[in-house]
């Protein structure tokens, strides 16, 4: 990174891929951004900011740093803030038309549960279980990749997150019965 956005560093996004389509096509490089939560405008502009500021996939522009030809942001998240409106000049869009504005792709949770069945997972096997299963970011990432590498294992692999974090989520309770 050129600069640091909002405090990354050298680890800026979660996956990158690149794919050349043809022979005489030009590479497209997918750069991937996973946020477990409700999704905002501020976080669809860190990872602009990010692509903008990256070596690898921003450039200067005669107006500002801009994201390269041929990357395409994939931003992931569980849930999109239905009621926030971006203001524009003249109007207000939905965080969704913005984010395709800038040349976003959006994946929700839906799409992630799809992708699991087709390959091969229970209806009752979800991403949003995971994450309220998981204590952290990197533990839903983590249980993700082994539920994909194993998927006749998945129910065991959600049973076990359940059993390992009790304790946090019992603890989470007692704070909330003394508030």
């Amino acid at each position: 990174m050129i600069k640091p956005v909002g405090g990354r560093r050298n680890n800026a996004v979660d996956r990158v891929w690149t794919v050349k389509p043809g022979i005489f096509s030009p590479p497209t490089t997918y750069v991937l951004e996973c946020k477990y939560g409700l999704v905002h405008r501020k976080d669809i502009d860190d990872f602009m900011d990010v692509l903008r500021w990256s070596k690898e996939f921003g450039v200067d522009a005669p107006d500002g740093r801009q994201v390269k030809q041929g990357v395409i942001g994939v931003f992931a998240g569980t849930a999109f803030d239905q009621k926030e409106k971006v203001m524009l000049k003249d109007e207000a869009i939905s965080l969704a038309s913005y984010a395709n504005r800038l040349n976003v792709n959006l994946l929700k949770a839906a799409d992630f549960n799809e992708k699991l069945r087709e390959h091969g997972c229970d209806s009752n096997i979800t991403v949003q279980r995971a994450c309220r299963l998981a204590k952290d970011e990197r533990e839903v990432r983590k249980t993700l990749e082994a539920i994909w590498q194993k998927t006749s294992n998945a129910e065991k692999i959600l049973i076990e997150l359940s059993i390992k974090n009790r304790s946090l989520y019992d603890f989470e309770k007692i704070l909330e019965e003394t508030s």
